[in-house]
């Protein structure tokens, strides 16, 4: 089974704040091209929220998913429980938050890697309780 090899992707994402929040994700490998998705069976992920790279605490962790192991398809999903705690200073939606966030794969042998990452933009909430 191949590993996943490729260079992390850079990928902003915006959450409003109490709202659930799902992406997915088809891992593959080859040229731009060419790609062929990577048999993800056994496949475990993780993917969190953070102030910065090197804070130790985690604002919000999604939930991981695979959809179809054979062609490489993932979920992540942050429910709004997890969104609703995510910090805002922003009197309205447009005044964002700026936090990190990535996505690490861990392949069944135990390698590690990590997939995407970026900046993840927080929207104030107005509706949510």
């Amino acid at each position: 089974m191949p590993k996943v090899t490729q260079t992390a992707v850079t990928k902003d994402i915006l959450i409003n704040q109490g709202a659930d929040y799902r992406m997915q994700v088809r891992l593959c490998e080859g040229t731009k091209s060419e790609r062929t998705p990577i048999d993800i069976t056994g496949y475990t992920f993780e993917c969190k929220i953070r102030e910065s790279a090197d804070s130790d605490e985690v604002l919000g962790e999604a939930e991981c998913h695979i959809i179809d192991a054979d062609n490489g398809l993932m979920e992540i999903f942050f429910d709004d429980s997890v969104t609703g705690q995510l910090p805002t200073d922003g009197a309205t939606y447009d005044e964002t938050e700026q936090y990190v966030w990535d996505l690490y794969a861990i392949a069944p042998e135990g390698d590690i890697t990590r997939i995407i990452n970026g900046y993840c933009y927080v929207s104030p909430g107005v509706s949510y309780d």
